[in-house]
């Protein structure tokens, strides 16, 4: 899979939707996977778009699917697009998150390589990462030291955390400070 936001991989939702459908929707998935590796190949604002077309095939296909497993897993992998949407709807619209990398440097380190496009004028931003366990529950938010961003550019921080340990996914956003 290419370089998508760590929640939106949502690989591990459609191999068991695939594995429990009664019908064959392997064609179907493979579209939807097909769809989602031109994620990182998009404009940072065309990926709204592109993440509305995913949904609505998964929506489609759950729809169709008649075993309420398989209709949990695509489900599943619908919810996680929104959160990762509800997530970026409260991101400034000419700053955003273009890559993320969460390293473990050591067994006490973390850290969190977040790349930010500014396509507006000079600003002020936060970085703002929210955990969430199996069940895409919120269990923690952080956030960053203000960080300053030049117009039209592209900058790169590293940001130290210490992730909960009931975790299992993490959306990062940007925010423009007040």
């Amino acid at each position: 899979m290419t370089q998508v936001p760590e929640i939106l991989d949502i690989q591990d939702d459609l191999q068991p939707a695939r594995e429990t459908a009664e019908d064959d929707i392997d064609e179907d998935v493979e579209n939807v996977l097909d769809l989602l590796q031109t994620y990182e190949d998009r404009e940072y604002g065309d990926r709204q778009g592109l993440l509305d077309r995913i949904d609505e095939e998964l929506l489609r296909l759950e729809e169709q699917v008649e075993s309420d497993h398989t209709r949990l897993h695509l489900q599943a992998a619908r919810n996680r697009i929104r959160i990762y949407r509800d997530t970026m709807s409260k991101s400034a619209t000419d700053v955003g998150i273009t890559a993320t990398e969460l390293t473990t440097d050591t067994e006490d380190q973390t850290t969190l390589h977040v790349t930010i496009l500014n396509e507006g004028e000079p600003t002020t931003v936060t970085v703002i990462v929210t955990f969430y366990d199996e069940d895409f529950t919120e269990v923690e938010t952080t956030r960053s030291e203000p960080v300053e961003c030049d117009a039209d550019t592209e900058v790169t921080i590293d940001l130290e955390l210490e992730p909960p340990n009931d975790y299992a996914h993490y959306v990062p956003a940007v925010q423009k400070r007040e």
